[in-house]
């Protein structure tokens, strides 16, 4: 295969997949999202945490939140 015959039919299998996808209604059209479900922050960690990574709880049911703050190192990793 020459390399117009290989960019025609690249060309064409283009073409055919977004016109398939085209066919398929887009999530955001029919998806109506429940406001009971939706996520909502707990806590808001003000100027101290920039990131929380993982959170896990002892026996007594203390809260223990993660912070390496690896995105922006002005802030030191806490716990």
């Amino acid at each position: 295969m020459n390399k117009v015959s290989k960019w025609a039919l690249v060309g064409v299998v283009t073409t055919v997949a977004c016109q398939a996808m085209a066919q398929f209604p887009q999530p955001a059209s029919d998806f109506k999202v429940n406001e009971k479900y939706r996520p909502n922050l707990f806590k808001q960690f003000g100027d101290v945490v920039n990131v929380p990574d993982g959170m896990a709880e002892d026996k007594q049911g203390n809260l223990y939140v993660s912070a390496p703050n690896l995105i922006n190192q002005a802030y030191p990793g806490t716990i």
